[in-house]
């Protein structure tokens, strides 16, 4: 039987319009507590997808129903977390993180997930796994708070460094392969610009990730259908595959750009949402991908100029391998459980 200690809630968003990210890092770091010899939980609010993904991984979940308020959502969580004797629980709730922090910090522990949102450190555990250094800024208010801020920290499956490129591959052949993935949701549909920009480009392979939060997969399979050189994946459960046997890759400016990062696979990249632009500028910066910039500010035209410079400039694909060696060293997830393992217990 679990002692009380070795018991985790998880309260992550998986509102379709915020992304899929929130839901697919905290179920990486609950399955790495599990091998650690925790159990675990979910609650989440209202999202036919994300109760039919999490019920098919039979991983147990609570469904919240909506609050006027997050004092209200507050109590809420804790009447869950006493009726299954658990005393921790784990937010990932971007805007919302911290605002819960300071209410159920009062009642149970509290470990808050953070990119780009918080302000005030309530939460007993803060990690931030960005490299910005304007949202490590945290003005602490609980005196007992530990923060653990930067790339160290960046959570990421191990399988993304397992498949890290090692030494760059000078590609000679006259076919590349080129994979789109634009997150979880892309509530923009983003997917079908990018797509149909480069489909005609000659000497291509293109594959096309959509997530499980992704809703027009109909539309996207029914078009791409006659064009033998496209291949629709769904969900894939080993993406890390696809993006390492990739020349180049198009992607949001979120979790992916990290992912890939770490792969050390040469990347163009278009913020959605607005707490990207600095992730984008960044990695621009340190000369790992090509940003094209806003999604407003994005067309059909831009994407194909800037492919076909890429695809032609075998010494610029490599030097955004070589700069992408120091950016994340992908073994942040060893070192956030390892600290709330040692916290816990």
């Amino acid at each position: 039987m679990k002692s009380r200690k070795n018991i985790l809630c998880f309260r992550c968003i998986t509102d379709p319009t915020k992304g899929y990210g929130n839901l697919a890092r905290s179920l990486l770091l609950a399955k790495e507590m599990k091998k650690r010899n925790f159990s675990f939980f979910f609650i989440i609010e209202k999202n036919i997808i994300a109760e039919k993904f999490l019920s098919q991984q039979k991983i147990p979940f609570f469904r919240l129903t909506s609050s006027k308020s997050k004092m209200l959502e507050s109590q809420k969580i804790l009447k869950i977390l006493q009726k299954n004797d658990c005393q921790t629980i784990v937010l990932d709730m971007r805007e919302y993180g911290e605002k819960l922090s300071k209410y159920l910090t009062k009642d149970t522990h509290v470990i808050l997930l953070d990119d780009a949102w918080g302000n005030n450190a309530y939460a007993d555990i803060i990690f931030n796994g960005t490299m910005i250094k304007k949202y490590h800024n945290y003005k602490i208010k609980n005196p007992n708070s530990q923060v653990y801020a930067g790339s160290k920290y960046w959570l990421a499956d191990q399988n993304f460094l397992r498949c890290q490129k090692k030494i760059y591959h000078n590609q000679n052949s006259q076919q590349f392969i080129l994979t789109i993935s634009m997150g979880g949701s892309d509530p923009d549909e983003l997917t079908f610009l990018i797509y149909r920009a480069i489909s005609y480009l000659p000497n291509i392979k293109i594959r096309v990730i959509v997530g499980p939060f992704f809703k027009k997969i109909k539309q996207l399979r029914n078009e791409t259908r006659s064009k033998k050189n496209i291949r629709v994946i769904v969900n894939p459960k080993h993406i890390w595959n696809e993006f390492s046997k990739s020349d180049l890759v198009i992607s949001n400016a979120g979790s992916t750009l990290f992912e890939l990062a770490i792969l050390r696979v040469p990347t163009i990249c278009i913020s959605v949402v607005d707490h990207q632009i600095p992730y984008a500028n960044f990695f621009q910066n340190k000369g790992a991908v090509k940003y094209l910039g806003f999604k407003n500010l994005i067309d059909e035209n831009k994407i194909r100029i800037s492919v076909l410079n890429l695809l032609k400039n075998k010494l610029k694909r490599k030097k955004m391998f070589e700069a992408s060696k120091s950016l994340i060293d992908g073994k942040g997830l060893f070192r956030v459980s390892s600290i709330i393992e040692k916290n816990i217990n």
